[in-house]
């Protein structure tokens, strides 16, 4: 039975990518949700995000019109390529991280460094274009002006004997970076982008056989986890996160996500490649 049913799913999938695919590349433009600010909250109710532009895949953006349904007191603003830059320079044109986000090689990185930034700066929610939440964001947990999840697995170092011996049970699993939110100016995205400056020269200039693991190593999980243990040294506040993936509630890839690679390189398939100019 078992050898049927892989059969019938696999003919099934080969069936969609010969008649059905090209459907699938319908666009839908999606527009910012904009509704008043609470004036008695630690973080704005607003949802950055940022995509090549606002025209997506039209299951894609019946996913994120389903997420914003459920979350109609949050405005939802999308930064296209373009708006994205515009605010970088205007900004942060002064400060190191905006030469790293301009000579950086691929848009996951400039997204990465652009979401701390923002959020530094205004305050609020950052979520993944293909991302989303089955709770409302509003019943996630705020602890010390943020909002964090963990993904599922370790990070396999442990953190200084300092750290452990203040906060006994630390958890040792990496900060997902593809939802989280913050108050305005807080001290870890501060931590965060110093962070990625002072590491940069590390990156700069050299080829890596795995460019995505050296992004998220340099702009992405690995820099935020690291970045948290050197808050943890400074101000020895724990912030308590919501579990694992939000508690199970987040969604790290929306359906119909997967065919917005036809607007921008999926990055996870190059080989050999700098990561910062």
């Amino acid at each position: 039975m078992l050898l049927v049913a892989n059969f019938r799913k696999r003919l099934k999938v080969k069936f969609h990518k010969i008649f059905l695919e090209n459907f699938e590349y319908i666009y839908k433009s999606i527009h910012n949700q904009k509704v008043d600010i609470y004036s008695n909250k630690q973080l704005p109710n607003i949802v950055y995000q940022t995509w090549v532009n606002n025209s997506l895949p039209w299951r894609m953006a019946k996913s994120i019109k389903i997420f914003r349904e459920i979350n109609k007191d949050f405005s939802f603003i999308l930064y296209d390529h373009n708006e994205r830059d515009k605010y970088m320079l205007e900004s942060w044109g002064n400060r190191k991280i905006y030469q790293i986000y301009k000579n950086s090689v691929f848009q996951s990185s400039k997204a990465d460094i652009w979401r701390y930034c923002i959020l530094f700066e205004k305050g609020g929610y950052y979520f993944d274009i293909k991302s989303s939440c089955k709770t409302p964001i509003s019943k996630l947990k705020v602890s010390r002006g943020a909002t964090i999840s963990y993904e599922p697995h370790n990070t396999y170092i442990p953190p200084s004997l300092e750290i452990f011996k203040n906060n006994k049970n630390i958890d040792l699993n990496v900060i997902l970076n593809w939802a989280f939110g913050f108050k305005k100016k807080h001290p870890l995205l501060k931590i965060q982008i110093e962070n990625i400056e002072k590491y940069s020269e590390f990156f700069k200039g050299k080829i890596f056989q795995n460019p995505k693991a050296a992004i998220l190593a340099f702009t992405g999980p690995g820099m935020l986890t690291k970045s948290y243990r050197d808050y943890l040294k400074i101000h020895n506040k724990k912030i308590i996160a919501n579990g694992i993936d939000f508690n199970g509630s987040g969604i790290y890839e929306i359906e119909g996500s997967q065919y917005r690679y036809k607007q921008s390189l999926n990055y996870s398939k190059v080989k050999n490649s700098k990561i910062l100019i």
